[in-house]
């Protein structure tokens, strides 16, 4: 026998207002404890995910960077995702309404990867290399729960790290060994890369029940992992 209860479920309906401000206040933030020089080369990633505003968000952030005199570009960050072809991951961008036009920056797409290090479990690391050959990376995703597996970190800027930038090959090794152990590679493979790379900070994005922007957070590669909002 069946029985069935009706429930009631209220979701939280904060929303940001004014996102380019907050986008712009962060990036001033966290750019303040990096040394890029002037005309430094910046890679900022961009996901196969939709995420509300995302436009909006990247395009602040590149109108920022070039303010303070840097060269932002961005980088298609999806693992395997579009074909797991370089043409196939900017017509990924494409349909989300990410364009050079659109952000004002131009998108570098490849599949090649640089191995940049292993884990301690010998879980071989690597990264776009178009992203690993730049001054300095600027992480951005959205940080949610992941439907397939549990962890300390689960969809986020970790996830991005590791997976993302992995493109195919660098995915290849984190999902090998199912998902009852993703969210641990993650966390090893997403450790080595921020010690080895030119990451500088991550930017979280958080949407309320109604996948709305309901925040935006700069998250320091050295603070560890904060309110979910990881690293």
């Amino acid at each position: 026998m069946i029985e069935l209860i009706e429930i009631h479920q209220k979701f939280t309906d904060s929303k940001l207002q004014r996102i380019e401000e907050a986008v712009s206040a962060e990036i001033e933030k966290h750019l303040l404890t990096s040394d890029l020089p002037k005309n430094a080369q910046v890679a900022i990633t961009a996901g196969s995910r939709g995420i509300s505003n995302i436009v909006i968000i990247l395009g602040t952030i590149v109108k920022t960077l070039k303010a303070k005199g840097l060269v932002p570009f961005l980088v298609p960050a999806m693992g395997s995702h579009g074909g797991a072809t370089a043409e196939g991951q900017i017509e990924v961008l494409h349909h989300l309404g990410i364009t050079e036009e659109s952000v004002g920056a131009p998108i570098k797409s490849s599949m090649e990867v640089e191995h940049i290090g292993d884990t301690v479990e010998g879980t071989p690391v690597y990264m776009d290399r178009h992203a690993y050959s730049a001054d300095g990376i600027i992480v951005v995703n959205r940080v949610k729960a992941h439907t397939a597996f549990r962890g300390r970190v689960e969809s986020g800027l970790s996830k991005m790290v590791a997976i993302g930038l992995g493109k195919i090959k660098g995915a290849a090794f984190i999902h090998r060994d199912g998902a009852m152990k993703m969210a641990s590679n993650i966390e090893s493979v997403s450790r080595v890369a921020l010690e080895k790379s030119p990451i500088l900070f991550g930017l979280a994005i958080v949407e309320n029940g109604f996948d709305e922007t309901a925040l935006i957070e700069g998250i320091e590669k050295k603070n560890g992992i904060k309110r979910k909002l990881d690293f």
